[in-house]
């Protein structure tokens, strides 16, 4: 580019000067509607004319996907049973247990003797 530009692009922050955020504010205090007109924008927001030509493109620049996708499912299900099958065995445990006290408080009742 021209030296001219790579200059004005690449000034330091010093030579803004120190009340350069007071002066970008304005007098309020408040923010400047917009940075840049959008006419002004070096890459403005222009759609193509083939949407489906990019898409296609963008779709082989990817790799396929290797092998299947399922060993982490597996692993999740049987994680999941085998801690539903220790849930329902220590509810058993839990009413075997709730049995055994009902029945000794009830030998220990008068009228089992």
């Amino acid at each position: 580019g021209d030296d001219g530009d790579d200059d004005a692009l690449n000034r330091s922050l010093a030579a803004l000067g120190d009340d350069f955020l007071e002066r970008t504010r304005g007098a309020a205090g408040e923010r400047p509607a917009r940075a840049a007109k959008a006419d002004m924008l070096q890459f403005p927001g222009e759609r193509p004319d083939d949407w489906e030509a990019l898409l296609a493109e963008a779709r082989a620049a990817y790799p396929p996907r290797a092998g299947p996708r399922r060993s982490k499912h597996k692993r999740r299900e049987a994680r999941r049973f085998k801690i539903i099958r220790r849930q329902h065995y220590v509810a058993k445990q839990q009413k075997k247990a709730a049995h055994f006290r009902a029945m000794e408080k009830r030998s220990r009742l008068p009228e089992a003797r």
